[in-house]
């Protein structure tokens, strides 16, 4: 058990050093989060100076500039690279490696995952507390020690989330020759039904309502929701609930689709 919690340890260790050297990949992916959330903030500022009114979508304009503003923050921090990274080893035979040696897959997966988000989270952490220092005397009323803190822990699981769902799309390269392109638009479909983008409220409540049923929203929407105290106990504990339904299955999911998917493997390369 100590020698495999050592190799993961070095796994992590790993990951931690190369955010240090490939610190140009990593500027670079701040600026590719950054420039869909700068759009927003843009073209929403038009939508209220056009409108006339001062809440749109029950939010005001400053209110809807913190939730675009905190979305980018939880975004990059949310990042996963875990589908590409999967199907890339699945394609290259790399994944031979961890067939024959006598360390987890997933294991490997996990630490190294973590190991990236040592840094991000240095970085996030920084412009978590600027955003609050900025908005705190615009948004008219002032963020709850009590909803900081379930936004912390809603955030923790929803890093778990996503790390699962990208996980078992990685899955996908088992079956498919050339999985980029539903990497590509599965991406894009996860960013807008979390409300990374703009605030679920836009699809109006029948569609809201259906895509509460879904994963996405539970790793930016509600986590965001909480924080600005837009929802109550009862609606907080429900959603909470299930954001951990999905964890629970998405986890049962992943080495159900492993273990057919390597019966479809060709173990050629590596």
């Amino acid at each position: 058990m100590k020698g495999n919690n050592h190799k993961y340890l070095r796994c992590f260790s790993m990951s931690v050093g190369q955010t240090f050297v490939y610190r140009t990949d990593f500027f670079i992916k701040i600026l590719a989060t950054f420039i869909p959330v700068a759009v927003q903030l843009f073209l929403w500022t038009a939508v209220y100076g056009s409108s006339g009114k001062e809440t749109i979508y029950g939010r005001t304009y400053y209110e809807m500039m913190f939730y675009l503003t905190i979305s980018f923050v939880i975004t990059f921090f949310l990042t996963c690279d875990e589908a590409n990274e999967v199907s890339a080893d699945i394609k290259s035979g790399n994944l031979n490696q961890f067939l024959i040696r006598p360390i987890s897959y997933i294991g490997q997966k996990i630490s190294c995952f973590l190991g990236s988000k040592v840094i991000v989270l240095v970085f996030v952490g920084v412009m978590f507390v600027a955003t609050i220092l900025l908005f705190d005397f615009r948004l008219g009323y002032q963020i709850e020690l009590v909803n900081l803190l379930i936004f912390l822990l809603i955030i923790l699981l929803a890093l778990i989330l996503q790390f699962l769902m990208y996980l078992c799309m990685g899955t996908c390269a088992f079956w498919i020759t050339d999985a980029w392109g539903i990497f590509f638009g599965g991406r894009y479909i996860i960013n807008i039904l979390s409300g990374s983008l703009f605030p679920l409220e836009v699809f109006g409540d029948t569609l809201n309502g259906i895509f509460s049923f879904l994963p996405f929203q539970y790793t930016t929407y509600f986590p965001i929701n909480v924080l600005q105290g837009r929802m109550d106990g009862a609606e907080i504990l429900k959603c909470f609930a299930i954001q951990i339904i999905w964890i629970i299955l998405l986890y049962g999911l992943y080495p159900l689709l492993w273990s057919r998917g390597q019966k479809q493997y060709m173990a050629i390369g590596g």
